[in-house]
């Protein structure tokens, strides 16, 4: 299967943009072979729960990111079967604002305040369930995420660690027929502790994941996988930024990471990627050219994987995630 099958157009920030701190990275890199059988393009959810700041303080107030990327290589469409995002807080949890404090949205250049009311309806339940449904459209390897603010009711002094369960159903197969789309669940660790953190990847935070079609490990020795997963998650705070008046406080609270990453090295073995210069080449100044959508010059073809990259930038963005 070729790169020019499977993906769309590669996105880029400005270069304005790339200093600044790096909070999370997943990668989904192509093996490109000549012979490759061709599979049909199917989408699948893939979650992740992380909490800012990493070590949740007891007696604070901190926020847990809930994601579900679309990691296959067709969109979900959510109007006629609404996409739906759930998270079971743990003892020692509850929500902070109720459900009008939590914030949803998808991968920036399209998601906005204005988006958020249009296209989401959050509810909660005890201050312990949380739900959002929306009605977007999901193209491939783009994201949806909640920022969920959460107070931690453990007495000073607690350490311990706690079971966040998350969960994404609804949505239909942008492919022939519109099949209902395969739900996913996830069981991620949340630490509660008052110990501060320093800059690096955080405990359990690099994964290397040769993937079949439909998002499975691929574990047949010599075999072309049809994509290799990458994640790389590094330790965060939480930054309170000025928010408009009248908006709720905790939207003000926004990841953030102790340091700016730089120098990232990652060694593969010889062969995992196969020929990546079997791919249609791009010019640097096409590459670097910025076009309306925040979408560079580069042709389709010449896109060997995709980065979900998410970062904050003080100004003009905050937070952001973008799918690059």
């Amino acid at each position: 299967m070729s790169a020019a099958q499977a993906l769309r157009q590669m996105r880029r920030p400005t270069p304005s943009r790339r200093a600044h701190l790096l909070i999370l990275i997943a990668v989904v890199a192509l093996a490109l072979t000549a012979n490759s059988a061709p599979v049909s393009a199917a989408p699948f959810w893939r979650l992740s729960s992380r909490a800012a700041p990493s070590n949740l303080a007891p007696g604070t107030t901190g926020l847990l990111a809930v994601v579900a990327e679309d990691l296959g290589d067709a969109g979900v469409k959510g109007e006629r079967s609404h996409v739906k995002i759930s998270d079971s807080l743990p003892a020692g949890l509850s929500l902070s604002g109720g459900a009008a404090a939590v914030r949803a949205r998808r991968s920036y250049p399209i998601s906005g305040e204005a988006e958020e009311a249009a296209f989401w309806s959050c509810q909660s339940e005890d201050e312990q369930q949380v739900s959002c449904e929306s009605s977007l459209d999901i193209p491939p390897y783009e994201a949806l995420e909640l920022l969920i603010p959460v107070t931690v009711s453990e007495p000073p002094g607690t350490v311990a660690t706690v079971q966040n369960t998350v969960s994404v159903q609804g949505g239909l197969a942008e492919e022939a027929g519109e099949p209902p789309v395969l739900g996913a669940t996830l069981a991620r660790a949340v630490k509660i502790d008052a110990a501060q953190l320093p800059f690096g990847i955080e405990a359990g935070g690099y994964t290397l994941t040769p993937e079949n079609e439909v998002g499975e490990p691929e574990r047949q020795a010599g075999s072309h996988p049809f994509q290799l997963t990458a994640n790389v998650n590094f330790n965060q705070t939480l930054e309170t930024l000025p928010v408009q008046q009248g908006a709720p406080p905790q939207k003000g609270l926004q990841p953030a990471s102790p340091g700016l990453a730089k120098d990232l090295s990652f060694g593969l073995p010889p062969g995992l990627l196969g020929n990546v210069t079997a791919a249609e080449q791009c010019p640097e100044f096409d590459f670097s050219a910025i076009g309306p959508e925040n979408v560079n010059f580069c042709p389709a073809g010449a896109a060997i994987g995709v980065a979900t990259v998410f970062i904050n930038i003080p100004k003009p963005y905050g937070y952001a995630h973008f799918a690059v």
